[in-house]
């Protein structure tokens, strides 16, 4: 699926990367309705745009075909939690938001709810799964897979056939090197260099990228440090 952006857009989180969304939404010339934010009151401004509601049941312009929405948050967990919310709230999926500057191959497969940052290249018979951040100037080679809300931090460039799990983690200025795989729920910390296969739902850091522990039920879902 490529990008699908409407008219106007609501953006579901008002921090960093919702911030970061309204400015593509800007850069692409396209609509912005607002922000539903939890933690702000409703008709705060953030750059521009006002804040609707602070719960997605709260905002009438969510029942709107017209009106597309995209949940900018940046732990995994909570972007998945919340888009399987408003799917059942609207019964229709988000769209993607791809920037302008972004090079994605035609031949490249994409989910509901991407997000492709300034400067991304995404390369021929890649697939990005419902929810995948992708942010500003990180890369993926050829035939890179990608689970469902898993995010790609600024800088990371995964070479081809690289495989990321649902809910991964890669932290900022990570390297892949062809046809290594990180895990699902695996957290990669900044400036790691994978060169063999990271299991599931394990913390891995450094140069080569060792696993320094396992994470437990218990762990929040925010990315290492």
């Amino acid at each position: 699926m490529r990008s699908q952006v409407e008219s106007q857009v609501v953006i579901i989180g008002a921090s960093g990367h919702g911030r970061v969304a309204l400015d593509l939404l800007q850069a692409a010339g396209c609509g912005m309705a607002g922000f539903i934010d939890r933690g702000m009151d409703p008709g705060s401004e953030i750059n521009g745009a006002h804040v609707l509601a602070r719960e997605p049941e709260e905002c009438e312009l969510l029942g709107k075909p017209e009106v597309g929405w995209f949940v900018a948050l940046g732990d995994n967990a909570t972007r998945r939690s919340i888009c399987q919310r408003i799917i059942k709230l609207t019964g229709r999926p988000p769209v993607n938001l791809i920037h302008p500057s972004a090079i994605v191959s035609p031949s490249v497969t994409l989910g509901h709810g991407v997000f492709i940052g300034p400067g991304a290249a995404v390369n021929a018979n890649s697939s990005l799964a419902d929810g995948v951040i992708v942010n500003t100037g990180a890369t993926l080679d050829h035939d890179a897979q990608v689970g469902a809300y898993a995010q790609i931090s600024p800088g990371c460039h995964l070479a081809g056939n690289a495989v990321l799990g649902a809910l991964s983690f890669l932290g900022v200025g990570c390297c892949l090197i062809p046809g290594r795989s990180v895990g699902a729920g695996a957290m990669v910390g900044a400036g790691a260099v994978v060169v063999r296969d990271i299991p599931e739902r394990v913390v891995a850091m450094g140069s080569p990228a060792r696993v320094t522990r396992q994470i437990s039920n218990s762990d929040p879902t925010s990315a290492p440090r």
